[in-house]
């Protein structure tokens, strides 16, 4: 490792700043000047709940003024929060104050008799659903699927309301800071964009959409999302996926190409990452979300840890999209008696999967009343322990500075399973409805951390895009794999296939982890083809870091200008781990991030690098 000034107001935390109270902009200042001295590097000004400046008012603008100026003169971030609440979307609530605007969702009903209110009715016969338009004799039960509304958020799907969402929110802004876009203004933040998620979810757009994709009447099928039918796997594939291009084009696209076209950059996530069935209820997956920021961004709740899912989703799109930032929003919920020793827990497992940002919420600008429970604790004067925040805060800059400025060794793709739940997702039955997929996908990824086998996910719709295949490996965008694993599945993309056909033809390497699929696009397919030709033993000999799986300990091995290095944690709250690890160098010295030292690490000599001692 090179000696050199790790630090960088690029790589220093960047707080949610809580506006909620009336905003002066002397206190803003100070406040500020808090941040810097806590080791932050900026902040996302952010309309919260107490607020008493009037949202997007002269006041509120007067407010960004003072901060933006406050923070150019101190050589920091200043970004804006692109709603006041969230999700994203809703103008601060202006844009539900037409009922056109609110979100959709579908209601299903089985009933006596045909109902001309429902948006289609339909009846089942010998396995099969058929859309019926009037009463008929012999049927006994009618299957009637409702569009319905709901107020309290407004149809992303639809680019006519995120077109008014932009001019009611960043135009304004643009308006002001215009010249200050991509310089005092480094861009804005988007919280939690999400279809209607407490309901299957749906739009008005897919009338027109479907029939564009498939060249079908979507109401022929739609009946199918209900009731387990042969029509049910192929239509719901259809009817999900679209559901995803809709969210990710229609919304995500359309905020990320208006802030390139206005100088400005992009970050935030979308919700509820952390599972298949979760992804399910608000977006029908996460990935493709990642193309539409500047710096792709991950969630993550609570004082407990989970399964990589989460961050490695990010960090994989990120890597494959050339995008150097991976930023989380982290520590909420974590209560007022959490201690830095189980913060820095929670940060170093998003770290070691790949985030390398660190956003905390909150950093309020007032805990009177009220505000003091707005999912603390809080990362700023407010906490018993903010004499040591620049120590934390100076720990994870350089660790993120490390890991943005270098590649991961990761050449195993493992195809990401989201598009299996398509075929079964049920609102109602919700995790249950998608578990054959979710359970074995989460053993089989933890499986690949507790080894140290390298390994990034490929999202279906971005292989469809950026995947190709070369002298038997396969690239998506700025990535190359040499391996490919197949986890639980039922159905592949046709493009993936295609892919995967061209990909063994040229004699790449296959593992099929779970049950082989069956379907393409979600009809019943011709996969013989696929066939395994790679065991989980050969993997290890030939990719694990941590031949002697621990269930604690996950490492990321990276190469970087200024020095190869492995960063590796112990999660375990309770016990240590003494292991050796394989590594491709020729030494190893551990280096204190904090005092930029290195100490001597007890290592052997093997025939292709070192086995050192941790």
């Amino acid at each position: 490792m090179k000696s050199t000034d790790l630090i960088s107001v690029f790589c220093r935390p960047v707080p949610f700043w809580s506006w909620n109270d009336k905003l002066e902009p002397d206190e803003l200042r100070r406040q500020i000047g808090a941040m810097q001295d806590a080791g932050m590097g900026g902040f996302f000004m952010h309309a919260r709940g107490g607020l008493e400046t009037e949202y997007l008012s002269e006041d509120w603008f007067r407010a960004v003024e003072a901060s933006v100026d406050e923070a150019k003169k101190r050589g920091m971030q200043a970004w804006c929060y692109d709603e006041n609440g969230w999700p994203s979307g809703f103008a601060g609530g202006k844009l539900l104050e037409d009922p056109e605007n609110r979100a959709h969702y579908l209601r299903f009903e089985k009933k006596p008799g045909f109902d001309a209110a429902a948006l289609g009715v339909y009846t089942l016969e010998n396995g099969h659903i058929r859309r019926i338009t009037g009463a008929a004799n012999g049927i006994s039960e009618y299957l009637c699927v409702y569009d319905c509304q709901n107020s309290s958020t407004v149809d992303i799907l639809d680019p006519r309301i995120t077109d008014a969402f932009l001019a009611l929110t960043h135009e304004k802004y643009f308006e002001r800071f215009g010249a200050e876009f991509g310089k005092g203004i480094a861009g804005f933040f988007t919280d939690e964009p999400q279809y209607f998620r407490y309901e299957t979810a749906y739009t008005p757009m897919l009338l027109t959409e479907y029939k564009k994709a498939y060249g079908a009447d979507i109401l022929d099928l739609l009946g199918a999302l209900f009731v387990d039918c042969e029509e049910a796997p192929g239509f719901r594939f259809r009817y999900w996926r679209l559901m995803n291009v809709l969210y990710t084009e229609n919304f995500m696209g359309r905020v990320y190409r208006w802030c390139i076209e206005h100088n400005c950059r992009l970050t935030g996530h979308t919700v509820e990452e952390s599972q298949l069935y979760t992804q399910m209820w608000c977006c029908a997956g996460v990935m493709p979300f990642y193309e539409y920021e500047s710096i792709p961004g991950v969630d993550w709740l609570g004082r407990k840890i989970g399964t990589e899912l989460a961050p490695r989703q990010v960090s994989s799109a990120a890597q494959q999209l050339g995008k150097k930032q991976v930023l989380t929003e982290t520590f909420a919920c974590a209560g007022w008696d959490v201690t830095p020793k189980e913060l820095k827990r929670i940060a170093e497992w998003q770290y070691v999967n790949g985030v390398n940002l660190m956003c905390q919420h909150l950093y309020p600008y007032s805990i009177r009343g009220q505000r003091k429970r707005d999912y603390p604790a809080f990362y700023s004067e407010h906490n018993p322990w903010t004499d040591e925040l620049k120590t934390f805060d100076d720990y994870f800059t350089e660790l993120g500075y490390l890991l943005a400025n270098s590649r991961e060794q990761a050449d195993v793709l493992i195809v990401h399973p989201i598009h299996s739940a398509y075929l079964t997702f049920d609102r109602a039955n919700d995790e249950a409805s998608v578990r054959s997929v979710g359970e074995p996908f989460n053993v089989l990824i933890e499986r690949f951390g507790a080894a140290g086998i390298g390994h990034h996910y490929g999202d279906e719709r971005l292989m469809e895009k950026y995947g190709s295949v070369k002298d038997g490996r396969l690239t998506i965008g700025q990535c190359t794999y040499s391996f490919v694993v197949i986890p639980d599945c039922d159905t592949l993309d046709s493009s993936t296939a295609a892919l995967l056909k061209d990909y063994l033809a040229q004699g790449g390497r296959l593992m099929l982890a779970g049950r082989k699929p069956t379907r393409i696009d979600g009809e019943i397919a011709d996969l013989s083809f696929l066939q395994g030709n790679l065991t989980w033993d050969e993997l290890v000999r030939e990719r694990a870091l941590l031949p002697e799986a621990n269930r604690d300990v996950r490492c990321t091995l990276r190469f970087a200008e200024n020095g190869n290095f492995l960063f590796a944690v112990n999660l375990s709250e309770t016990d240590t781990a003494d292991m050796s690890v394989k590594l491709p160098f020729a030494g190893v010295e551990a280096y204190d991030l904090l005092t930029h030292k290195t100490k001597s690490v007890a290592f052997e000599k093997t025939t292709d690098g070192i086995a050192a001692k941790l």
